[in-house]
């Protein structure tokens, strides 16, 4: 993230009543995002004091959005506890799953009762699929499969199935892309560099 942005989020979250409403979303995400363990430790306390349900909510999935990989475990752990209630905690690990996929989907097969209790059931194959939707490791096809292979009924798969086409999609034209970027770069060198 850029320095500047960072700067200016942590300035503008020394007073967060203070940033203006319709700004206010974007500054906490990059704050999230760039959070450190005390950054990440204020929003909780804010999380935790919230008046109402939408700050609320809004406070412990940013706790989720963490680009550091120990704050993510932080929030995942958080959310199978009692603390923010069934429906924001399925939002904190699906938030975390946007930077921490594989971190996520390990979590969730190695917690399946407790996080199964977080999600509606109709609601649970959606739930896992979306999971991987931001992965970037060809092991999560496989975790994927396996899961459903072995909990998900036939009917059910849909979701996951779909989530799995997309990863092989992106799997298979990522290295193409990479490969294309690179000789056009190298094509169009920038001029004074």
């Amino acid at each position: 993230a850029d320095p500047v942005v960072v700067a200016e989020a942590r300035r503008q979250f020394q007073d967060p009543d203070a940033i203006p409403g319709s700004l206010k979303s974007s500054w906490l995400r990059a704050l999230a995002y760039n959070a450190d363990a005390a950054t990440w430790e204020r929003l909780h306390a804010l999380a935790r004091s919230a008046g109402g349900a939408v700050e609320r909510s809004t406070y412990y999935d940013l706790l989720g959005r963490a680009r550091d990989p120990a704050l993510a475990q932080r929030a995942l752990d958080l959310s199978i506890t009692d603390e923010p209630g069934p429906t924001i905690s399925a939002d904190i690990i699906g938030a975390v799953s946007t930077r921490h996929s594989e971190m996520a989907i390990d979590f969730v097969l190695a917690h399946l009762d407790q996080v199964r209790r977080l999600t509606d059931t109709s609601r649970w194959s959606r739930f896992i699929a979306g999971l991987g939707t931001y992965s970037h490791k060809p092991s999560t096809i496989d975790k994927l499969d396996a899961y459903a292979a072995a909990h998900v009924a036939a009917s059910d798969r849909k979701p996951i199935d779909q989530t799995i086409a997309l990863l092989r999609t992106r799997f298979a034209r990522e290295p193409r892309l990479q490969s294309e970027t690179r000789a056009w770069l190298a094509a169009h060198p920038r001029k004074g560099a």
